[in-house]
């Protein structure tokens, strides 16, 4: 069993779930196509 403040949290989670576009996504991203993007900003830091 879940205490008050608890379901509280689930109950937004919930709620919000629905506005999750990214993790509904049932297509994995082209790791090749964005290899040099994400080579380029870690090549800035």
């Amino acid at each position: 069993m879940i205490d008050q403040d608890e379901q509280e949290k689930f109950s937004w989670v919930k709620f919000l779930k629905v506005y999750d576009f990214y993790s509904q996504i049932n297509i994995s991203p082209d790791w090749q196509k964005l290899k040099p993007y994400y080579e380029a900003l870690v090549g800035k830091i």
